[in-house]
């Protein structure tokens, strides 16, 4: 489709433009170096999470994010929905 590499900077600078948005106003959040090089050649920020490669990840990032497993699925839940009405879900407490 792009005729170049999965995450080169195109894919971003595109995604901007369908946006109507300057590149140098957006945030790329990114869990793979190349991704996060290709963020950067766009002149965008970067924000890399450190899912898959903690250190190489964040390497030039403007942020970072490293995310904490849930120890539950009502954890987890609790972490994506918020809980139900602000309540902490039924099992985590």
């Amino acid at each position: 489709m792009w005729g170049r590499q999965r995450l080169a900077p195109d894919l971003f600078l595109e995604a901007a433009r369908r946006l109507g948005a300057n590149p140098a106003h957006a945030l790329v959040f990114e869990d793979a170096v190349s991704g996060v090089k290709a963020g950067i050649a766009a002149g965008m920020r970067v924000c890399g999470i450190t899912t898959s490669e903690p250190a190489a990840v964040t390497s030039g990032t403007d942020h970072a994010i490293t995310p904490t497993p849930p120890t539950t699925k009502a954890a987890a839940a609790s972490q994506v929905t918020g809980g139900v009405d602000g309540r902490t879900p039924s099992g985590s407490a």
